[in-house]
């Protein structure tokens, strides 16, 4: 006689389902973690420091997915040490993104060779051919641009032989930003992120901005906060470009009780009136209209409105917005 043997309640499928889950997500954490663990161990210049068509000991593993990684083990360390100039999807499927970002400075050259470290002691050798395409400032240069101490971005590929060939070597535009502590005839102060203390020059050519219009050097304030492009000089010494300052928008909002060619005058709930000057580079957003403009905010709109203060307390308006009041949408409906 064959014994009846219980089958099991849907929680305790699910309980088994769940247990197997974490089992599994615990082994591929095991898994990677040996991964990142293997390819950091070496030296930072271990199969790095070869010229810039060197192998890179490539099939040194049968992991499956490992293969598809330039490299193989060594193309790891590279990556896991900071060589973010290279083809790194197989590295991205393998270990995810976002590992091993460095900053890579040009330390010597030689003709067209070369030589390239961190501050973490990774070291590689290129060579910049007639292929190599090469910017910097934001704009096209040629190897005669380059100087010793240029922090590069990489970019390379992969030669059918498994070689490396440069493709592009980018020196980024310095930017520095932070809050204004001070303003000189010719420099200004910032505290930076991080804490520190940053002078920044300023000359003739120095452009600003203030937002998205053309400023001037006199809206720079103490508690502006800005961000400067422009290029380093010995030690920490930085020359500015460009200086573009953030502007924090004020709001004002209420029904709108006036209105000329180019301001508008707002009741605001607590009873008060503010002007709201308007021009060409306001933005009008009104419910109903595809392309709203001026004409369309009328007078017993409700109108919101941001932009920058004025000294008498009117604002200069970047946007409107506009919606029609209940009472101005239904007459005799009562105050």
């Amino acid at each position: 006689m064959t014994a009846n043997v219980p089958r099991p309640t849907t929680s305790a499928r699910r309980l088994e389902l769940l247990r197997i889950g974490i089992v599994a997500v615990a082994c591929l954490a095991l898994a990677l973690s040996a991964v990142v663990v293997l390819g950091a161990s070496p030296a930072p210049s271990a199969g790095t420091g070869a010229g810039p068509n060197a192998s890179h000991d490539p099939g040194k593993s049968d992991h499956p997915r490992l293969k598809k990684i330039p490299g193989g083990w060594s193309g790891m360390r590279a990556f896991l040490k900071g060589d973010r100039g290279g083809d790194i999807d197989g590295l991205r499927g393998l270990v995810g993104p976002g590992l091993g970002a460095r900053s890579i400075t040009i330390v010597r050259i030689a003709g067209s060779t070369i030589d390239l470290k961190t501050d973490d002691g990774w070291t590689r050798t290129i060579t910049v051919t007639a292929d190599t395409k090469i910017a910097k400032g934001g704009a096209a240069a040629t190897l005669a641009d380059l100087k010793v101490g240029d922090r590069v971005v990489l970019r390379q590929k992969r030669n059918a032989d498994g070689t490396y060939a440069i493709v592009a070597l980018t020196v980024p535009i310095p930017v520095v930003a932070g809050t204004v502590t001070a303003v000189a005839a010719a420099s200004l102060t910032l505290k930076t992120r991080d804490g520190s203390s940053r002078t920044i020059e300023l000359t003739g050519k120095t452009t600003y901005k203030l937002g998205r219009a053309d400023g001037k050097k006199s809206d720079l304030k103490v508690g502006s906060i800005v961000v400067v492009t422009g290029t380093k000089g010995s030690a920490n010494a930085f020359t500015a470009t460009a200086v573009r300052i953030q502007v924090r928008l004020d709001k004002v909002g209420g029904e709108v009780t006036a209105k000329t060619s180019d301001s508008l005058t707002l009741k605001q709930r607590d009873g008060s009136s503010v002007t709201v000057k308007v021009g060409s580079d306001t933005k009008f957003v009104v419910r109903g209209a595809a392309s709203a403009g001026l004409a369309d905010i009328a007078v017993g709109m409700k109108v919101s409105a941001a932009g920058t203060r004025n000294a008498d307390g009117s604002l200069n308006a970047s946007v409107v917005q506009g919606r029609a009041s209940k009472r101005a949408a239904s007459p005799g409906t009562g105050g």
